[in-house]
């Protein structure tokens, strides 16, 4: 909403005080956890606001709202049904709604005729319909609320109106803070948003002739026209799908020009344009509407660009000729009056994300709504080139413009005063400079990504001051509390930040500096920042050794080398904010650099064949260049003496045993690190290659003697002789004397020949039968 006037713009004049009655202290407001075999209670009438506690009620939430009004403009005579679907967490015994001055003709709840009272206390600003159910209701419920009558708007304890306001041609209902229920049923709070349709039933044409509209939240799902008793009728039917607030709901009949466009969105999405401008607004009024009305997609796509996705269904303007004083940010169409200035069309679209999606969840939070929607036109100018002063410089120059003893630094954004809740510059400027002071404090980038958690965080819902200074605590890590005190609770002019000789916020938690990772050459050990504050962009580390700064080595991480064995390393960290009060911090390691561990290498192989006197070799995979390797060969897992190079021939001592190899990788500032092969199959010995089979030379009879051709064995080869008769050994010698006993058996000489290093070869003759005699 823009500040509202009753006849200049500037501040809103303010009444006399109103004194408000204290709440009817029946049950605390909202929804509580169930009780235990509950008796029926009496729904709260008070929803716990501290500027309207009047005002809202508790026990249940609502759901939806199905509004349906037939209108006749010419009489401002309203017959309607209000169904409302709700769902409450006790044993409801009666539930209240807020509603002024009409007359209730009937209600039910769950399709049972329901007993109600109404409560009209115009010093309390106390306007309830309190509904009895026959039976107490619990889960969901549904009343249904036939009411008539003739409504009129509400006058706002500072004087201006909101509400059913009847214009020349129809009526136009706009209803921040209170005035939804001046024409529909509610609970009449923030706190409780729910989903709307609105069927609105007018007659098609008004008595001038001129054909009438009907404009609402949310999108047109029909429009259809139909006689009653010889009067043309249309009903237009608007669903609103998205959660709103009741102060959001807007109802406008008149005359209008209806104009309807297609919005693409930044992520691709299109919603629909409903705008509806008063027949009667011409000239220039209706020349800078139109103009303006043309660049709401520029304006969408650039809140998308900084703040996130559209949270809306539809979009448009509405623009009466009424006598409000003010614009407002009724959900996805706002309402203008006569025109639509440029920066109030920003403002309001604004709205859409703060206000209208993320609402306050008290009345005395509305700067929370006013101060995004002040600040947006300069940041929407600055970003298009249309104003060369950044908004953060704006506004200083807007807070720097009234001194401290300025009359209006007494009155804190933190309203308590109804009269008091549209106050110009205590609810629009003094909320917006504060929002520069944070984009000062933070940067554009970080004002900007707080702001977009800001709407992600709390959408479709409501918030307080202090979930907004929370949130720009949680994700700085700057105390913003103190600040939030000064400017929005303080009855002074709060201080800039960067004021000479102040810094204004200091970090939420005691900032500590640590240093982690591993001790030894090789490692790599890491600045650990604790409790640094986010706003901190420029932090200056240095790194040190033996209390040397070492030049160059100012990031967060510090490598490990061997020139730092032995020694002791240290780090210091220094940010400098001049709206931040400065850090510095230093810390080192107690215990001096050690050794490094090297990374175990990786498995040697052994190449060739293990037979005694060949070749064998280590094969290194992946070896680190950087290291330098050693060599131990083993046998049986023993180390073999002397055996430390990367090749070896085995001996005749590994015969018949298995080889394998250790490797050891070492480098200076480093323990060694090892690492073994896979044994080799048993070392074999070397094969003869010339065995020829011996042949027995001689007569084979009794008292005969036979000799063997050995034939051509290798050199150095020794043969030895082993003698078989019919398989009884019978002598060893080269020769053998065929003895009486052995006439008619078979004899047979097998020769061994056997070389060092060598396998040892036995060949056998052919056997050959000795005669008789």
């Amino acid at each position: 909403m823009m500040p509202r006037t009753l006849d200049t713009p500037g501040l809103r004049r303010r009444a006399a005080a109103l004194v408000i009655g204290a709440a009817l202290a029946l049950s605390g407001a909202g929804l509580a956890a169930p009780a235990v075999a509950a008796e029926p209670e009496h729904g709260a009438l008070t929803a716990g606001d501290t500027v309207y506690p009047n005002v809202g009620n508790g026990g249940y939430d609502a759901l939806h709202y199905d509004v349906s009004i037939t209108y006749d403009p010419a009489t401002n005579r309203m017959d309607s049904q209000t169904t409302l679907r709700a769902r409450t967490e006790r044993t409801l015994a009666s539930f209240a709604l807020d509603l002024k001055d009409l007359t209730v003709d009937a209600v039910t709840v769950d399709g049972e005729p329901a007993a109600f009272t109404r409560i009209h206390d115009d010093q309390a600003i106390s306007y309830k319909l309190v509904i009895t159910p026959a039976e107490p209701v619990t889960g969901e419920f549904e009343a249904v609320i036939d009411y008539s009558g003739e409504p009129n708007h509400f006058v706002d304890p500072d004087g201006s109106w909101e509400g059913w306001v009847r214009t020349d041609d129809g009526a136009t209902a706009v209803n921040e803070p209170v005035g939804a229920m001046t024409w529909y049923p509610n609970n009449n709070t923030p706190t409780d948003k729910a989903t709307h349709r609105f069927t609105i039933d007018i007659p098609s044409q008004n008595q001038a002739g001129k054909a009438l509209a009907a404009a609402s939240n949310g999108v047109l799902t029909s429009k259809a026209s139909y006689s009653s008793g010889g009067v043309e009728r249309t009903r237009w039917v608007w669903n609103q799908p998205v959660q709103q607030a009741t102060y959001l709901s807007l109802v406008s009949i008149g005359s209008y020009r209806v104009y309807e466009n297609d919005i693409e969105l930044l992520n691709g999405r299109t919603v629909r344009e409903w705008s509806f401008i008063d027949t009667e607004i011409t000239g220039t009024q209706l020349t800078t509407t139109l103009n303006n009305r043309a660049r709401m997609q520029e304006i969408m796509q650039w809140m998308e660009s900084r703040y996130g996705p559209y949270p809306g269904v539809s979009a448009g303007i509405v623009v009466d000729r009424t006598s409000l004083g003010y614009a407002l940010e009724t959900q996805d169409r706002s309402y203008f009056e006569r025109s639509v200035s440029f920066n109030t069309l920003v403002h309001e679209i604004g709205h859409q994300w703060f206000g209208n999606s993320v609402s306050p969840g008290d009345w005395s939070d509305i700067w929370l709504n006013e101060g995004p929607a002040t600040y947006l036109p300069m940041a929407f100018a600055y970003d298009k080139g249309e104003n060369a002063s950044p908004p953060v410089a704006r506004l200083r120059s807007s807070w720097n413009s009234r001194a401290a003893n300025h009359a209006s630094w007494a009155i804190p954004p933190k309203i308590s005063d109804p009269a008091q809740l549209f106050n110009n510059w205590s609810v629009y400027q003094r909320p917006g400079q504060m929002l520069g002071a944070m984009e000062d404090i933070l940067g554009t980038a970080r004002f900007d990504a707080f702001m977009v958690e800001w709407h992600a965080r709390f959408a479709g819902s409501h918030a307080s001051q202090e979930d907004f200074f929370a949130l720009a605590t949680e994700l700085s890590g700057l105390d913003f509390a103190p600040f939030g005190q000064a400017w929005v609770n303080a009855p002074a002019k709060p201080d800039w930040p960067a004021a000479p000789d102040r810094h204004v916020l200091r970090p939420v938690s005691e900032p500590t500096l640590g240093i982690s990772g591993p001790g030894r050459v090789g490692g790599t050990l890491t600045a650990s920042l604790t409790g640094w504050p986010s706003a901190l962009d420029d932090v200056t580390i240095a790194w040190y050794v033996d209390g040397e700064e070492v030049p160059g080595a100012d990031g967060e991480t510090f490598d490990l080398t061997v020139d730092h064995l032995d020694k002791v390393i240290g780090v210091s960290a220094s940010a400098e904010n001049p709206r931040v009060a400065p850090l510095t911090e230093f810390t080192q390691r107690r215990a001096p650099v050690t050794e490094g561990s090297l990374s175990k290498p990786a498995r040697p192989r052994i190449s060739g064949t293990p037979v005694v006197g060949g070749a064998l070799e280590a094969v290194l995979s992946d070896w680190d260049s950087a290291n330098t390797a050693s060599y131990q060969w083993l046998r049986n897992g023993d180390a073999i003496p002397g055996a430390v190079s990367r090749s070896y021939r085995p001996v005749s001592a590994d015969a018949g045993r298995r080889l394998s190899l250790r490797v050891t990788a070492s480098r200076d500032g480093y323990h060694p690190a090892s690492s073994t092969s896979d044994p080799t199959v048993r070392v074999a010995l070397r094969k003869l290659q010339r065995t020829p089979a011996p042949v027995i030379r001689g007569k084979a009879a009794p008292g005969r003697t036979l000799s063997v051709k050995t034939g051509r064995w290798d050199s150095g080869v020794k043969l030895g002789y082993r003698w078989q008769v019919n398989g009884r050994y019978v002598g060893t010698k080269s020769t053998y004397k065929v003895k009486k006993s052995d006439a008619g058996k078979r004899v047979r000489v097998t020769v061994t020949g056997t070389k060092k290093d060598f396998a040892s070869v036995s060949k056998q003759s052919t056997r050959v039968r000795i005669a008789k005699r």
